[in-house]
């Protein structure tokens, strides 16, 4: 038998032994078994072929054993990308108003100026002159059709001071203004005096407010609204139960949020303290901001569908101070509340305060050990905010 004929065999072997599943075998068996099948005077050339050849076999045989059994391909997730803000252009003349040279036909209302009133520029607010002073916030106007002329007005933060010792704290209110002709003139003051208003809107002819309470109590719930219809000749309470807020045993449920507020995720249920208990945990609504002019019923997607937003804590310090705290978005359900996204302030800081406009979320955190306020930016994306 010829060398040739020899490394042939011998391949022809060790091929059948993987075939019958056996491994390949180490180098130095290899090199043993060459050693004892073939003489000494087999040349290196002759070695090196027999190699190659059965790198090609079990080869071979690896790719059909992979080519039987492919791998499934890793599953991908397409996470939503943040949607552009719709626009919504007010094309009657209101909306061109410059309210830092505007003059309001006010009515009268105690401790206000009224009559024929002109403005001037006050920084982000319109003035206007001697006192009694009114003041009209401009960075946030907001239009909509109140008197069923088909025509928008417009709703402002206003309020009145006393004089250049007064903060104006304690008086703040809505303010609607309609257009005649050219002529500007408030048809009146609207919501509880004295109170924030950090979100105003108007939704099938009725002016609703996010108000909080500050210096004249009321009985407030916890991301409630209070909505007011114009009669004709005044705003008179319209309904609001479309936005209850965190009432008294309805339930929240933050299952959806798993893992992402740093605190256990059951179906809670608050007490009139604002305070729950779940899985051996107290958790609490105390907002971060005392007075509370936090946003708290936002639209999330310029569809004018509101969302709630609140701080949750839970496991609070023994001195009182705040725990673990997490901005929750929460969404109006089947009688009760679930969690659509929450948001936890990074290790070492804490929740101080938020602010939203079309579709940004800027939460303020601050070091626990003392510091300045600093901002995180999220964006809405149609599922949860993304930063």
């Amino acid at each position: 038998m010829t060398d040739d004929k020899r490394i042939g065999a011998n391949l022809a072997e060790m091929g059948a032994e993987v075939r019958r599943g056996a491994g390949q075998p180490p180098a130095a068996a290899i090199r043993l078994r060459a050693e004892h099948q073939q003489r000494a005077w087999r040349t290196a050339t002759a070695v090196l072929a027999a190699a190659a050849v059965l790198a090609v076999a079990i080869g071979a045989i690896s790719v059909v054993r992979d080519s039987a059994a492919p791998q499934p391909a890793p599953a991908t997730t397409e996470t939503p990308s943040p949607k552009p803000w719709p626009e919504q252009t007010v094309t009657d003349p209101i909306a061109a108003t410059d309210w830092t040279k505007a003059i309001i036909m006010l009515p009268r209302h105690d401790d206000c100026p009224s009559g024929r009133v002109r403005f001037t520029s006050g920084g982000d607010s319109a003035r206007s002159s001697g006192w009694p002073q009114a003041w009209l916030e401009i960075t946030s106007v907001r239009y909509g059709d109140v008197t069923g002329d088909g025509r928008p007005e417009a709703i402002l933060s206003a309020g009145c001071k006393q004089d250049e010792e007064d903060s104006g704290d304690g008086q703040g209110q809505l303010l609607v203004v309609a257009r005649d002709g050219n002529e500007l003139r408030a048809l009146g003051w609207v919501g509880p005096r004295g109170s924030l208003y950090p979100e105003y809107w108007v939704e099938d002819g009725v002016v609703f407010a996010d108000v909080h309470p500050w210096h004249d109590g009321w009985p407030y719930t916890l991301g409630a609204a209070q909505a007011y219809r114009w009669t004709g000749s005044a705003f008179a309470a319209a309904d609001a139960s479309r936005y209850v807020g965190l009432a008294r045993d309805v339930p929240v449920d933050l299952t959806p949020v798993a893992g992402r507020t740093g605190c256990p995720t059951p179906v809670l249920r608050f007490g009139p303290d604002g305070r729950a208990s779940a899985d051996g945990t107290t958790f609490d609504l105390e907002q971060p901001q005392m007075p509370d002019g936090l946003p708290h019923l936002v639209d999330l997607e310029g569809d004018g569908e509101r969302r709630l937003l609140v701080a949750i804590t839970c496991g609070r310090r023994a001195d009182g101070g705040l725990g673990t705290s997490a901005v929750v978005v929460l969404e109006h359900s089947s009688g009760g509340f679930v969690a659509l996204d929450a948001i936890r302030p990074p290790d070492g800081s804490s929740l101080a305060l938020w602010e939203y406009s079309r579709g940004e979320l800027r939460i303020g955190i601050a070091p626990e050990a003392g510091g300045p306020i600093t901002y995180l930016r999220y964006a809405w994306n149609g599922e949860r905010f993304e930063g």
